[in-house]
């Protein structure tokens, strides 16, 4: 019988692909905070040095700092899913770059921006980058360099910046997906 045999020969099936992300947006939108946060530093390292500044660790409102031409700049990360993003985002970077005595702040998101947000940006010398903005930003930038972080799967807990593995929970409320650490 040839069905039957198909069905006991796990090769005779094919196996489900799950498309990659096609569009350098949908690449964005598929990374982790992690890797957001290593291609917004590999973008502005071609304007300046920049200095990776929380991480898993508190940061105080601001993920990198950008030096270039005798000015600190700080920069916050937001690798939102579906937010806008509000004008506390913006509230916060402006205290914390009071606490870190900079004059300037860039906000960096794949989402756009509140009414709000933008108008306080602008009264505090705060740049808001959506994605529009990043994908210009990494356009020139090498292309190995940009696809070798987009092309990072791992995730990693915002706690302890250690690597996560999904797991499978065999029984419970959660039994369908939970994640641990390595």
């Amino acid at each position: 019988n040839e069905s039957a045999s198909q069905t006991e020969n796990p090769a005779a099936t094919a196996p489900t692909i799950t498309p990659l992300p096609t569009s350098i947006q949908q690449q964005l939108r598929a990374i982790d905070w992690f890797q957001f946060e290593q291609l917004v530093a590999l973008a502005y390292s071609g304007t300046g040095v920049v200095a990776r500044k929380g991480g898993a660790k508190p940061d105080g409102g601001i993920d990198l700092i950008l030096h270039r031409q005798g000015e600190s700049i700080g920069i916050q990360c937001k690798h939102w899913k579906s937010w806008t993003v509000g004008v506390k985002v913006v509230r916060e970077m402006i205290g914390a770059m009071a606490d870190a005595g900079l004059k300037k702040g860039i906000v960096v998101s794949l989402n756009p921006y509140g009414q709000y947000a933008i108008e306080l940006a602008s009264r505090h010398n705060i740049e808001l980058v959506d994605e529009g903005g990043v994908v210009q930003l990494i356009k020139y930038l090498d292309q190995r360099d940009v696809q070798k972080i987009l092309g990072d799967t791992r995730k990693i807990c915002p706690k302890c910046e250690r690597e996560m593995v999904l797991r499978t929970a065999g029984r419970g409320r959660n039994a369908e997906i939970g994640r641990a650490h390595v």
